[in-house]
């Protein structure tokens, strides 16, 4: 049932408590059991905003700095490691190292063990990030970006592009001869690294004289079972059901129908899985969705590292290999929006007003309040802070407060040093205004 429904049924059903008990039940309906009808309602009220609201990238939102606590939410955790893992091992390393294995060792006593959690359920996305990071790093060296950050962090795995006999072929290569070349040689050597080397290791994104061990076949999947690991591992990571895979999109079905036996199953404490909710609904919705169009709204998880590329080149100040990573990854899929919103976003500092050109030209085919952020941010980058303030207003009145974490320029950065920022759209309109009416 959508949620806007309850605000209705809800006091309705209230009333019709309050007017069947004043008639002491005696209706022509006899609903003797009204009083015990309505906590159901309340509870399954309860359930349609838990699930509404929840979103794993606030969760680690909350959680930016300062090492796990028991207190954290499963989702948060996992949300923390995933990101942590796939971050370069040269930002804050130590301190990476140390939130990511004591994220692990928390999740560990929940019942999720490491292994199953960076060697199953990481294993693609530790591959893609590879892959997509060692193409970047390639291309970056190869055109004299000799400080490229990432350069110290690949180094162990940018041989088999260096020794690609596609490549050396090549004159000019693209991004696109840089991913294939990865899938010559790296894919396959870094799934044996995954499955051998220790966890310290892996994390460290190490391969030359990493650790090899022989982790227990019992760790890789809970109840030995890589469905369901996955599943858990999905529903606390990823918000949208449009980047689940389609057993966990059955499991979850199975687990609305019978929780217990669900949980039972998998080993897991009931507790933990009912951290998050997925309405019945929702879950038919993405059921029809697949059916009629199957690509529709499914993401290339190529991208989607290539994306997390830029993102974390931007985070490190380094604007110019950003802006032409970002031109690359527009021109491997120039139907993307997406990628072409991305490119333009690393260029706002340097050309704001091409930028907002371009992202005017996509809100016809975007409808996403970050892009009007971004249009407001090329006005703040030219200093016209009266044209931003009033975007910004607009905004504010189509904003929630529970918005997703977004990826925004910080609005007083932009003069000196342009940074990055993960925020929620609200917090950053608040700081746009704070820094509109600062002197």
């Amino acid at each position: 049932m959508p949620l806007g429904t309850w605000n209705v049924l809800a006091p309705a059903a209230e009333w019709l408590v309050r007017l069947c008990t004043s008639a002491n039940h005696d209706t022509e309906f006899h609903v003797a059991s009204c009083e015990q009808a309505l906590p159901a309602l309340k509870r399954a009220e309860f359930a349609a905003k838990t699930a509404t609201s929840f979103d794993a990238g606030r969760e680690a939102l909350t959680h930016t700095d300062g090492q796990p606590q028991h207190t954290w939410t499963t989702s948060a955790l996992m949300r923390v490691a995933r990101d942590s893992i796939l971050t370069p091992p040269s930002d804050r390393g130590l301190y990476r190292a140390t939130r990511i294995t004591v994220c692990l060792g928390r999740l560990a006593e929940r019942g999720f063990p490491a292994d199953a959690f960076v060697r199953t359920c990481m294993k693609r996305a530790i591959i893609h990030h590879l892959s997509v990071s060692a193409a970047a790093t390639w291309l970056a060296t190869r055109n004299g970006l000799t400080g490229y950050t990432f350069k110290h962090d690949i180094d162990d795995w940018l041989e088999f592009l260096n020794n690609s006999p596609r490549l050396t072929k090549l004159k000019n290569p693209a991004l696109v001869d840089a991913l294939a070349a990865t899938r010559e040689g790296l894919t396959e050597h870094a799934e044996r690294w995954l499955e051998k080397a220790a966890i310290a290791h892996v994390i460290g994104w190490r391969r030359k004289g990493a650790l090899l061990v022989h982790p227990d076949p019992d760790d890789l999947y809970l109840a030995g079972n890589p469905a369901a690991t996955t599943w858990v591992f999905e529903r606390f990571t990823e918000t949208h059901l449009t980047h689940w895979s389609d057993r966990s999109l059955h499991w979850e079905t199975a687990f609305n129908t019978r929780p217990d036996d669900v949980a039972h199953s998998v080993g897991l404490d009931r507790a933990l899985l009912t951290e998050r909710i997925v309405l019945p609904e929702k879950l038919s919705q993405e059921f029809t969705r697949r059916t009629i169009n199957p690509s529709d709204g499914a993401d290339d998880e190529t991208t989607r590292y290539a994306v997390q590329v830029v993102l974390s080149l931007l985070e490190k100040g380094e604007l110019r290999q950003a802006m032409d990573f970002s031109k690359e990854l527009a021109k491997f899929k120039p139907q993307d929006s997406r990628l072409e919103q991305l490119r333009w976003f690393s260029s706002l500092p340097e050309d704001p007003t091409s930028a907002r050109d371009a992202f005017l030209k996509l809100c016809g085919k975007i409808n996403d309040l970050t892009l009007k952020a971004n249009i407001a941010t090329t006005y703040l980058a030219e200093g016209d802070i009266a044209k931003a303030k009033s975007i910004v207003a607009d905004l504010r009145d189509e904003d929630s407060e529970q918005s997703s974490p977004v990826w925004l320029w910080q609005p007083d950065s932009l003069a000196q040093e342009p940074r990055i920022q993960c925020t929620s759209l609200h917090s950053w309109i608040s700081e746009v205004l704070e820094h509109a009416t600062s002197p």
